[in-house]
């Protein structure tokens, strides 16, 4: 893994996404209040201080060939906490409200302590997955400019949160056994698809009031999946093109 090239393009993003947020809404109340109402549920998610995956590349780092490991997530990290600003403006242009817990927040952040470390970090990579979909679909569905601008910046963030998660686990499972990957596999693929329906029982009146169904939801999610899978598991990792660089 390149780990000097994941810090230099993390850095070159290290920057506020400079967004008009005084253009008026063109949207129905019904939407609008949906609409901030599921903002506010990511915002939260985005929010995460990080502290157990940075004990985890700290330990990763300390313990074999990946010294600048805990450099690259940390400022992986402060990008996710600048998506929870962007989303923070959002919610307050929606007229919507910040939320500081929520249940299923809750429930993910219990449940993905219970095993071990391996188990949070593919609870965490399953919520990275989701969010690729969430967010191209609102890019594409809000119907509102500045959503689809702030929902296209974080989008082309995330799709490269996936590949650098998929280029570390591609070279940190390399001395794997092929059933120890298979096991690690199909455990991330189980695991994605509780999550799957817990994000739309959540989200799923602002998703239907854009028009987007439940398998259309369920079809974006995998195929954020298996984009991940295959860059995670292949032996030459392309460069994989954002879906806003394909619409």
């Amino acid at each position: 893994m390149n780990i000097a090239h994941w810090i230099e393009r993390f850095r070159e993003n290290d920057h506020e996404e400079l967004l008009d947020f005084s253009v008026p809404v063109d949207l129905a109340a019904p939407v609008r209040e949906e609409l901030g109402k599921s903002l506010a549920i990511f915002q939260l998610g985005e929010s995460g201080e990080g502290s157990t995956l940075f004990r985890y590349a700290e330990k990763v780092g300390a313990t074999s060939g990946y010294e600048d490991y805990p450099t690259a997530l940390r400022l992986f990290i402060e990008e996710e906490h600048r998506h929870a600003r962007l989303l923070a403006q959002m919610v307050e242009r929606l007229g919507g409200t910040l939320i500081t817990k929520q249940w299923s927040a809750g429930a993910f952040r219990r449940f993905r302590k219970l095993i071990n470390i391996e188990f949070h970090l593919q609870m965490f990579l399953t919520a990275e997955i989701i969010a690729e979909a969430y967010y191209d679909l609102l890019r594409r569905h809000s119907g509102d400019p500045v959503i689809t601008q702030a929902c296209g910046r974080i989008l082309k963030d995330e799709v490269g949160h996936l590949g650098f998660h998929a280029a570390f686990f591609h070279s940190w499972m390399s001395g794997w056994s092929q059933v120890t990957k298979r096991l690690w596999r199909l455990q991330c693929q189980g695991i994605l698809q509780v999550i799957k329906w817990g994000v739309w029982f959540d989200h799923r009146r602002c998703l239907t009031s854009l028009g987007v169904t439940r398998n259309h939801f369920f079809d974006r999610v995998a195929r954020a999946e298996r984009s991940f899978l295959q860059r995670t598991f292949m032996r030459r990792l392309p460069r994989r093109r954002c879906p806003i660089e394909m619409a």
